[in-house]
């Protein structure tokens, strides 16, 4: 069986020798070769989070050959793929799909949102998404998302009498090129590591309950509808001033992928 903490220490130490045994010659991943998707990888890590590290692995069988890996870097996300395995090289050979698809939650003041997000392989668009195994309060609908120049998509959902709970769940998905059909995780607020640390509005003065190393984005607005957007690089301390009041704050999580929106 494939040693995924051996697997996630070669990312941690940027061994790319180790990591490419993991893979079948000519394995593909979104369409990248293992050496591209390395570099994906490790090109949005922020390395110096991470110069000591725990690390936190999950495998989860979703049928013969076919598991999802989760690999956490403090606390942090780093890995949540859906791959195929070859039972008699135990060696990665691809992933059961080409589109890249997760469930992420959306938490507001007073109510919690599901979020399907959603990449295509490189050069293909995505048409309409639906999800199988659930009752939905109302149909999905994917649009671009703030992210359209790496070909991200995004909707909003509503399972009827949601629990917020993790699952996996079916998903099929309608491109420009073709249709497949994929099992997903939709992350819940049982998700590893999850905890609901909301933003503090008072005033003019913006509170994060949340390690800050674990935020990737900050975006506030201000009274005048002046906004702020602070990156992971820019947040460095848990209080925040402004000179005027504060209207609403959306925060996303890095590794989590659970997102705030926090108004006044």
């Amino acid at each position: 069986m494939l040693n995924l903490d051996v697997f996630a220490q070669s990312i941690y130490e940027r061994d790319f020798l180790t990591f490419s045994k993991f893979f079948e010659q000519e394995t593909m991943i979104l369409g990248y070769t293992p050496e591209g998707y390395f570099s994906f990888i490790t090109k949005n890590l922020n390395f110096e989070l991470y110069k000591t590290v725990d690390i936190y692995t999950n495998l989860l069988k979703i049928k013969h050959n076919q598991y999802i890996i989760q690999i956490f870097f403090n606390e942090i996300l780093i890995i949540e793929e859906n791959i195929l395995i070859d039972p008699n090289t135990n060696l990665i050979h691809g992933l059961s799909h080409t589109t890249d698809c997760f469930g992420k939650l959306a938490i507001f003041n007073d109510r919690f949102d599901r979020i399907l997000t959603i990449r295509p392989k490189r050069g293909h668009f995505i048409k309409d998404v639906l999800i199988l195994d659930e009752d939905l309060e109302d149909s999905l609908i994917i649009s671009k998302g703030n992210m359209a120049d790496d070909g991200y998509y995004v909707g909003y959902f509503k399972i009827v009498d949601d629990d917020f709970k993790t699952k996996t769940t079916t998903v099929k998905i309608v491109t420009d090129k073709g249709i497949e059909k994929q099992i997903i995780v939709l992350r819940g607020l049982d998700y590893p590591f999850f905890n609901v640390n909301k933003p503090i509005i008072d005033g003019n003065q913006l509170n994060l309950t949340e390690n800050i190393k674990k935020i990737y984005k900050l975006s506030i607005t201000l009274e005048g509808n002046h906004e702020i957007e602070l990156s992971q690089s820019e947040i460095s301390k848990n209080t925040f001033i402004f000179d005027t009041e504060i209207i609403n704050v959306y925060q996303s999580i890095n590794g989590c992928a659970m997102n705030y929106f926090i108004n006044k």
